[in-house]
């Protein structure tokens, strides 16, 4: 369930709220710890953003109704109805697995990302100048070991 490329829908606590939200998997160790990152449809993303990186503002945009990946349940098509975006200054939290489970309720796996598509996130988080120096050398590590 909580496996990288995997995007997870839930109502998690928030700072002030609870929310419905998707996070997306960027990284576990399958044991006790993880990278996830929020996604926004907030406009986040500038004037005419395309789909993967955009520049000025940073961000990582999945466009709407563009196919990302497959439901693990069923293998259908999975996409954003509206432009989804992903930005290295929202939402990037690293914790325990235990520690994410709880702070989230009605959790389900949605979709895990095509390979090339969750490289390319990847990708993107870790040459932003944005992304925080801790999880800079995580993501390179992964592409590493993908690119293999």
């Amino acid at each position: 369930m909580i496996d990288p490329s995997a995007i997870v829908h839930g109502l998690f606590i928030l700072k002030y709220e609870q929310k419905n939200k998707y996070a997306v998997i960027l990284h576990s160790d399958l044991k006790n710890y993880l990278i996830t990152t929020f996604t926004t449809s907030r406009n986040r993303a500038g004037i005419n953003p395309v789909h993967g990186v955009n520049r000025n503002p940073d961000c990582y945009v999945f466009k709407a109704n563009q196919v990302i990946g497959k439901s693990p349940d069923n293998g259908t098509d999975f996409f954003f109805s509206q432009d989804t975006v992903i930005v290295p200054d929202y939402g990037i939290e690293d914790m325990s697995i235990d520690k994410f489970l709880s702070r989230v309720s009605n959790l389900i796996v949605v979709c895990v990302l095509f390979k090339e598509e969750y490289l390319d996130l990847l990708y993107f988080l870790y040459k932003s100048n944005k992304t925080k120096v801790k999880y800079i050398g995580i993501f390179e590590k992964i592409l590493h070991e993908q690119s293999s």
